[in-house]
């Protein structure tokens, strides 16, 4: 859990690496697989009263995609903890992404301080406005689909 500050207010912002969801519509996340529950409370009792989970949708993330999700979420800290990519990912953050670290470094996006890369007020407004554009897009397309199919066989995010 991070807590950030903006201005005299202070934001709470909630991420684990790992976590558990229950009930319909809830996401699992563990060792790089992603589960999405059914949307469908008829269709989620159905599979318990089976013995079955009510799984919808299943992510397997291979470690570029993990990265990428790790990286998504960091911001909501301000920063970005180069031993925590490797712990997580498996691989250390500048071989994977070293090329758009310096990159982001020159326009000011990212500072390095001490052992971590901290977002400039610039970068964490421009970060924020296009999480909220990709996670209505996500959400919206996800929430669609699901709501007319229990189990979509896929759904494809363009």
């Amino acid at each position: 859990m991070y807590l950030c500050k903006a201005g005299d207010n202070e934001i709470l912002v909630s991420h684990r690496d790992a976590f558990l969801g229950f009930w319909v519509s809830a996401t699992t996340h563990i060792k790089g697989t992603c589960k999405i529950n059914t949307f469908s409370m008829d269709a989620c009792i159905s599979r318990l009263n089976e013995g079955s989970l009510p799984t919808s949708m299943t992510l397997d993330f291979t470690k570029r995609q993990r990265a990428v999700c790790f990286l998504f979420w960091s911001p909501y800290a301000l920063k970005t903890d180069p031993e925590k990519f490797k712990r997580i990912v498996g691989a250390p953050l500048e071989r994977m992404y070293g090329l758009e670290i310096a990159i982001a470094e020159v326009p000011g996006f990212l500072t390095r301080k001490d052992k971590t890369y901290e977002l400039t007020d610039k970068s964490a407004a421009i970060h924020h406005h296009m999480e909220q554009m990709y996670t209505a897009a996500y959400i919206g397309k996800m929430w669609n689909v699901s709501g007319k199919q229990a189990f979509p066989e896929r759904i494809v995010q363009k």
